[in-house]
């Protein structure tokens, strides 16, 4: 045992959990995972695969259609055995996969299971639900404060398996400090929290006193009030680790141990020194009125061993023990329910960013003062209090509940990306009592300075509460100034940083913040960080009881276009307007319209005006870019807005308003079709096709109309812009469009066309297509894949195939034999065609056939 001495914690090590794994099933839940082989894919199955599979000498000898035809149906001993070491499997029905060789195979699917689970928790951690083992224990441990659904497979594995995850944690969580003990630590206080604390008491006991005492500490349990644990000087009982429970009234002199309660760090320090009775025991007694005692024999203090102590505590008979252990295969119909959706306060314990002892870059001699309040400035020490209180500054607790579903035939997964994200925590009563006591524009000062001082140290991740704290002390020009840093964060690999600055801009919901976060989002090309600044964004626009578009329409910039601007010479002035193009002008003399105002001449005597115009013209054209490129998004993401938001808000907008009057918008119904067209009239009415007057509801869903659900107005709505000599601001009516006829919608596939080229095939899997020659083992491209709205994804089949590397095998003539539809999740392995093209949305599907036609 070491106990700790100043801060350290106390650790005892030695202790280990030897329970043999089991399965423990839910009700009727192997038999749901078992059907799941019916919607494994592998193709046309070969007459050569009994003989692979039986020669193989591991999974990754196979490829990803013979693992999936082994895992249904292949021979049962080969297959046990080549999933005893299983590789990643490339797969994308990996969740099926895992499911149906859990339930066929059982303990022998354990390696696969937690090879699979550990490389995606989000996606594939329920696939150590049914285990009862030490090895799941210790990784569901580490998903608790996951913001995905690995949060969520971890609560329902440790509501199933309580007692086994009490025996497999608790050596961890008295062990040495790490993300091991923390993480054992998070699982047992959920345990305590959903009232297994008596169990995870009882237990703890078997490991020995000394680990109860630290396990009570750590969860805040109490034991019997009469009783203390001393320990025992060196002899053949305290060298096996043997501990010695002696009544409280019989102690003699003791060094008391304060620990903490859960959440604050497992710290624990010293009172006095270690104290000897006269009989040569080492007495210590735990937290007031608890009992419980952080002791064993050889090691006190600083993590040295003593030449007594060995390699620490292990009490005999108890450390490992699995007298309780399930039989090797059980069914419990009481298992396997929802876990708890929200957990009681302190669950998550010590959180990163936990007050210590100030960087030299944040001392007060070299930050700004403070202005209070009230008058006069912070002393030194109320500064350092401050920047003390501020470095607790964190991002807050996972939101809950906890998201996912494992309960379907698909279960519902949500990626930690795709979750909620959360906001910045608020501050404890002493910072916000600092925080109050300070006056506003001074300790956005001040915060700017920590902020320049944390860059300036090369923004240590230990350190990013500087960050953070912006979002208690920030101002406009805070935001202003975060903006720039937080979009190039990313492309230096900085992601975590550019999280925490998503999370103060949504926090702080100011609109300079929000534009910032808007244009971040705006200039993403997919990925995580994006999804996370999306929910980011849909947070602070909720806030305001908005949608993002909505959000995104209201805090357009105007550049003083909507007060009126003028290029001021001082003697001369020409005021600035602006065509319908977007195309800033200046009025001269008589009212005539120039491109430019003329240069400042001698008697002029603000010169400086002419260059601010040149630069107000580039500005206007970049604004007028990004938000004719982010109406162009919405068209094709079919974002709506309340009807009364066009004319109240796109509308009288002077940026937004020429390019909204030059678009064709649709009504559209609850499910999100289109139910007619609309245009913007001269007088801002709206008209339809027969440029008959429409009066819409308020609340009526309008969007942007794409033109392949226009079907037969097409060419009625193309002749009206037309006529109006409408000049749109983006492709819309004019852009390629792929309208399937009523025989093509309910068929479920195309003919194919060639010869293509293998280039532009290239060319496709450079953009949104992408091909399977990396999946399949082959390395080669026979098939190309674009996803497509709700969950389908378009395929078009390859002949002979592009090579997935053309540099040493260069690629011949290619022909594309068939266009489908199918699930996204699926290994697009059949050869049935299940599904009809009719089903996938048909913007989206003209778009992916449009790209694919034009390589004909």
């Amino acid at each position: 045992m070491v106990a700790g001495s100043g801060n350290k914690p106390i650790v005892i090590e030695g202790l280990f959990c030897t329970d043999e794994p089991v399965l423990v099933w839910a009700d009727g839940e192997r038999d749901r995972w078992a059907a799941r082989a019916a919607a494994l894919d592998h193709g046309r199955e070969q007459e050569a695969w009994p003989l692979a599979v039986t020669s193989a000498n591991r999974l990754s000898d196979l490829t990803p259609a013979q693992i999936s035809w082994l895992i249904a149906k292949g021979p049962d001993g080969p297959a046990r055995a080549l999933i005893a070491d299983p590789p990643m499997l490339r797969h994308r029905q990996r969740m099926d996969l895992g499911r149906v060789a859990v339930a066929r195979f059982e303990l022998d699917a354990l390696p696969l299971a937690l090879s699979e689970a550990g490389e995606s928790a989000d996606a594939l951690g329920l696939l150590v639900l049914p285990f009862r083992a030490p090895e799941a224990a210790n990784l569901v441990a580490g998903w608790l404060r996951h913001l995905g659904s690995a949060r969520l497979w971890a609560r329902l594995w440790l509501d199933r398996h309580a007692e086994a995850a009490a025996r497999a944690l608790i050596p961890a969580a008295v062990g040495r400090p790490g993300r091991a003990r923390q993480n054992a630590g998070d699982a047992l206080r959920y345990l305590t929290a959903i009232g297994q604390g008596p169990l995870i008491q009882k237990i703890a006991e078997g490991y020995g006193h000394g680990a109860l005492a630290v396990a009570g500490a750590l969860l805040g349990l109490e034991a019997s009030p009469n009783e203390q644990l001393t320990l025992m000087p060196p002899s053949p009982s305290a060298a096996n680790g043997q501990l010695t429970s002696t009544p409280s009234a019989g102690a003699a002199a003791e060094e008391r141990l304060t620990l903490a309660a859960p959440g604050t760090g497992e710290r624990e320090s010293a009172a006095s020194a270690t104290n000897s009775t006269a009989d040569g025991q080492l007495t210590h007694a735990g937290p007031a009125g608890s009992g419980l005692s952080p002791v064993a024999p050889g090691v006190v203090g600083g993590g040295r061993e003593s030449a007594t102590g060995g390699a620490g505590v292990r009490d005999a008979g108890a450390g490992g023990h699995s007298a309780t252990s399930p039989p090797a295969v059980r069914r419990d119909p009481g298992v396997g329910g929802r876990a708890s959706t929200v957990p009681p306060d302190g669950l998550y314990g010590p959180q990163p960013g936990r007050k210590g002892k100030a960087p030299h870059w944040a001392r007060p001699e070299g930050l700004p003062p403070v202005r209070r309040a009230d008058g006069g400035v912070f002393s030194a020490e109320e500064t350092a209090a401050l920047v003390g209180a501020l470095s607790g500054a964190r991002l807050a607790d996972p939101p809950e509940p906890a998201p996912g579903d494992p309960d379907r035939s698909r279960p519902v997964v949500v990626e930690s990306s795709a979750a909620r994200q959360p906001l910045v925590a608020g501050l404890d009563e002493e910072a916000r009592r600092l925080v109050a006591a300070g006056e506003r524009a001074g300790l956005a000062v001040f915060g700017r300075a920590l902020l320049d001082a944390w860059l300036a140290e090369g923004m240590p991740a230990a350190e990013s509460w500087a960050l953070v704290a912006q979002a208690h002390l920030g101002d406009d020009a805070t935001m202003e100034q975060l903006g720039p840093l937080v979009r190039s964060w990313p492309a230096k690999s900085r992601y975590a940083r550019a999280i925490d600055g998503f999370a103060v801009f949504a926090t702080v919901g100011s609109d300079v913040a929000l534009r910032h976060l808007l244009a971040i989002e705006a200039n993403m090309s997919g990925g995580s960080t994006n999804e996370r600044a999306v929910d980011y964004l849909t947070q602070a626009a909720a806030r305001r009881g908005l949608s993002v578009t909505q959000l995104a329409g209201r805090l357009a910039i105007t550049h003083g276009l909507d007060a009126g601007l003028a290029v001021d010479y001082g003697p001369r002035s020409f005021p600035v307007v602006v065509d319908e193009h977007l195309t800033a002008q200046v009025t001269g003399p008589g009212g005539r319209v120039l491109a430019r105002p003329p240069k400042p001449g001698v008697k002029d005597t603000n010169a400086g005006a002419y260059q601010w115009f040149l630069q107000f013209k580039k500005d206007l054209r970049a604004t007028a870019a990004a938000q004719t490129a982010r109406l162009e998004r919405e068209m094709h993401a079919r974002r709506l807005r309340p009807a009364r938001d066009l004319g109240g808000v796109l509308l009288p907008h002077p940026i937004l308003g020429p390019i909204a009057r030059r678009l064709l918008w649709g009504e559209y119904d609850t499910a999100n079709r289109l139910v007619r067209a609309l245009r913007v009239a001269e007088d801002g009415s709206l008209a339809d096709v027969h440029d008959t007057t429409v009066i819409v509801g308020g609340d009526t869903p309008l969007g942007i109309v794409h033109p392949a659900e226009l079907g037969d107005e097409l060419a009625g709505w193309a002749q009206i812009i037309a006529d109006y000599e409408i000049l749109q601001p983006f492709p819309q009516l004019d852009r390629p469009v792929v309208a399937l006829t009523g025989e093509q919608r309910a068929a479920t596939a195309l003919a194919g066309f060639g010869p293509v080229s293998p280039d532009a095939v290239e060319a496709l899997m450079r953009g949104r297509w992408h091909g399977n020659g990396y999946e399949t083992g082959t390395s080669t491209h026979t098939q190309l894949r674009r996803a497509l709205p709700g969950g389908l994804a378009l395929l078009a089949e390859l002949d002979p195939g592009v090579p997935t590397s053309t540099y040493l095998t260069p690629a011949g003539e290619q022909r594309i034999t068939e266009i489908w539809v199918d699930d996204a999740w699926s290994d697009h392995w059949q050869r049935e065609r299940r599904i009809p093209l009719g089903a996938a949305d048909p913007a989206a599907l003209s778009e992916s056939l449009a790209e694919l036609y034009a390589v004909r």
